[in-house]
């Protein structure tokens, strides 16, 4: 079973830096910790990245190997990798949960985020973001306007799993354009 981080949470930050992980997210990460030895609280792989980012991305053990392994077979040396590792293997740090599920959030991750008392968890799919609470409202109102532009675009009637069935410009998969051909050809 895949580990999976989905939903949002606002949680406080103690004076220590020290915040309580949402329970959901704490058995993801626990899913997503094979290797870990029973009692063991998972590890966290918290990267705090570029500066281009308002955010920072927290991984659990499976999934930064996943990422690691991707960013190995790039070419050795090539800017893209050299990039990638700083990103995902220089700016980040591993913490482990402790007794009561807390996550220890670092100076420079405060101080990316900017953050005085409360954070955001947001469920990301195979990892975990962690806002400053008025930049993530920011980014929901870009959301918004996004879905705003697609109802536009595909009608009052237009659901966003729709996205799905049509290809990322939203012109339609080759799969969906050959379907349509072959229903209008008879």
């Amino acid at each position: 079973m895949a580990s999976q981080f989905s939903g949002e949470s606002s949680h406080k930050v103690d004076s220590k830096g020290r915040v309580a992980v949402p329970a959901v997210f704490r058995r993801a990460l626990e899913v997503g910790n094979p290797s870990r030895k029973p009692g063991e609280k998972p590890t966290v792989h918290v990267v705090y990245g570029s500066s281009q980012t308002s955010y920072v991305e927290c991984y659990s053990e499976s999934s930064m190997n996943g990422i690691i392994e991707r960013i190995r077979k790039l070419d050795l040396g090539s800017l893209k990798r050299r990039w990638l590792d700083w990103v995902y293997n220089t700016r980040k740090y591993d913490a482990q949960l402790d007794d009561t599920g807390r996550l220890l959030l670092n100076a420079r991750v405060r101080e990316k985020l900017g953050i005085a008392n409360e954070v955001m968890f947001v469920g990301a799919g195979d990892n975990f973001e962690i806002w400053n609470p008025e930049d993530y409202d920011q980014e929901t109102l870009k959301h918004e306007d996004f879905m705003s532009k697609l109802v536009e675009r595909y009608g009052e009637n237009f659901h966003p799993l729709q996205l799905l069935d049509n290809g990322a410009d939203g012109k339609g998969s080759r799969k969906g354009k050959r379907r349509k051909k072959k229903n209008r050809d008879g």
